[in-house]
């Protein structure tokens, strides 16, 4: 049973850093790694930058139209893929969570870890009119520096030069968004490990005692913790990884309902089903079909 394909990090040959940089146009050359229009699975933190042509951009089932200046933010876990014309062209990052946060206390780690979750795609203008052109100037700026240092032989510094000017990129592209002003939450950790127990079990299980069990705290902790650092529940955070996992293999894979469910942990097909229509209001056939529609409608129109 085929799922989706899945992509890990894979650094340079001759390089102990946990970062990468290539043009989009030369990652379509590369015959050992999956096709950037086939869909797939990261398991690193990816940032791309559009510099030429246009087209269309697919993260985990929702279309992205792309242009010069389109910034895409992805992390660990998602799915994603491009529609892609001869003009296109960018610069992709790849890079691993050891190399961009110190620790577990690093005072940015909440701010950044937001904008991975929150925002896959960023449009900036390079007009020099107002102040969020001119940050989006400063944030090119930003990447040319980048590019430069990763071009140079690895050194004792390489590395830390990287991470920091890695951070000011990123922390560049949060000042677009302003609501994600807070800095190192307390409860950091226990939401990291949380969401870490989630990723590795929601398969499994979808009882919040069954992760506070593993974490050594009562589930109105949890709840409490999740809500003031996400919004919600530890059982809605569950549910919304659950659906998303059913959202993933409905749009990029071809496995059967009844084959989703044992892959999942459902009892029955019939119990996905409930599940899915309860927190989407569709049937799995019919967000399915609206997914493959959606994507046939678009080549169409593109090409």
């Amino acid at each position: 049973m085929k799922i989706i394909d899945n992509l890990a990090f894979k650094g340079n040959h001759d390089s102990d850093i946990e970062f990468t940089l290539c043009t989009l146009k030369s990652l379509c050359l590369k015959t050992e790694i999956l096709p950037v229009t086939i869909p797939h699975r990261l398991h690193f933190y990816s940032l791309i930058i559009i510099t030429e042509g246009e087209g269309y951009h697919y993260i985990d089932f929702k279309k992205y139209h792309y242009k010069a200046g389109s910034v895409f933010i992805l992390e660990p876990s998602q799915v994603h893929y491009f529609e892609l014309n001869n003009e296109s062209d960018g610069y992709i990052f790849t890079f691993t969570e050891n190399l961009i946060f110190s620790d577990d206390k690093d005072q940015y780690r909440t701010v950044i870890t937001q904008l991975f979750e929150n925002h896959n795609h960023v449009t900036m203008s390079l007009n020099v009119d107002n102040i969020i052109e001119q940050q989006a100037l400063n944030l090119i700026l930003n990447v040319q520096l980048l590019i430069q240092e990763y071009n140079i032989a690895d050194d004792v510094c390489k590395e830390e030069i990287l991470r920091s000017l890695l951070r000011v990129l990123l922390l560049k592209i949060v000042r677009f968004y302003p609501t994600l002003a807070e800095k190192y939450h307390p409860d950091f950790i226990i939401i990291k490990q949380f969401k870490q127990q989630l990723e590795e079990n929601f398969r499994i299980t979808r009882q919040v005692t069954d992760y506070t069990n593993t974490l050594g705290c009562t589930p109105k902790k949890i709840n409490h913790i999740c809500k003031a650092l996400t919004g919600f529940t530890a059982k809605e955070l569950i549910d919304s990884r659950v659906i998303l996992e059913i959202k993933r293999l409905l749009a990029y894979s071809n496995i059967s309902i009844n084959e989703m469910a044992e892959y999942l942990g459902f009892d029955e097909a019939t119990n996905l089903a409930k599940f899915f229509k309860r927190h989407t209001q569709l049937s799995p056939k019919e967000f399915r079909s609206v997914s493959r529609i959606q994507k046939t409608t678009i080549r169409r129109a593109f090409y």
